[in-house]
């Protein structure tokens, strides 16, 4: 029981730190985005980006706990993606699970932030 208990815990901890990790990184590069190219200082937003990224993290680690998704998946605990403790039956709604709610939207939202810094980049070398 007390290994069941930590190992959600820690899966829990790892996909809301993730989270947290994605949406700062994101709203950082939004708000450089519009400082640097539409010369706008959204620091009344500050306020708003925290609250973002502290919300919407619980939201993201708290969806696996619908289907009893956090278990042991490999090394460490996270969205489970086999059938029980053995590794010979794929949990085919865990893999889903796990590119719906972090590595599809992960990858989304960090090509955006790339392309983004491009612009920016591009813009500031065409203006100077």
């Amino acid at each position: 029981l007390y290994y069941k208990v930590s190992c959600k815990f820690s899966a829990v901890i790892l996909q809301y730190g993730m989270w947290v990790k994605l949406m700062f990184t994101i709203q950082l590069t939004f708000h450089l985005f519009c400082y640097v190219v539409f010369f706008k200082n959204f620091k009344h937003l500050e306020k708003l980006y925290l609250a973002l990224s502290v919300a919407f993290p619980l939201l993201m680690a708290g969806i696996p706990f619908i289907g009893d998704y956090y278990r042991i998946a490999g090394a460490w605990c996270y969205i489970s993606s086999w059938e029980g403790d053995c590794a010979t039956t794929k949990l085919k709604t865990g893999i889903i699970e796990q590119f719906v709610l972090y590595y599809g939207p992960a990858t989304f939202l960090l090509v955006l932030a790339i392309f983004i810094m491009i612009v920016v980049l591009l813009y500031r070398a065409h203006k100077y």
